[in-house]
């Protein structure tokens, strides 16, 4: 398969995936997808999500909605087969304060 297509997929499942977690609220916290990593034979996809504030109970109920967003996206995207979805907790944002806080004590 080739790269265009598997950005396609990506792209399509992040929109997706953004738009049915945008239906359910997340207690004290924002939740944005930032990225979706899906295999090459379309079996699995990885969705990074980030929480603001970073929580560990936020992200409980987002991995909650794992189900809400598998069926989502099998409802929405018309694919002969459609990924399992695996959420991943993406620490991006907090690194890249972590750092700059760091430079700034310089």
């Amino acid at each position: 398969m080739g790269f265009t297509r598997l950005a396609k997929v990506n792209s399509l499942l992040m929109t997706e995936v953004g738009r049915a977690r945008g239906r359910h609220t997340i207690t004290g916290a924002i939740a944005t997808v930032t990225a979706v990593e899906t295999a090459p034979d379309l079996r699995a996809a990885t969705v990074w999500i980030s929480l603001v504030p970073d929580s560990d109970a936020a992200w409980e109920e987002v991995t909650v909605l794992r189900g809400v967003l598998q069926s989502h996206v099998a409802d929405r995207a018309h694919m002969k087969r459609t990924p399992v979805l695996t959420l991943q907790r993406d620490f991006g944002g907090a690194h890249a304060r972590h750092i700059e806080d760091l430079l700034q004590s310089l």
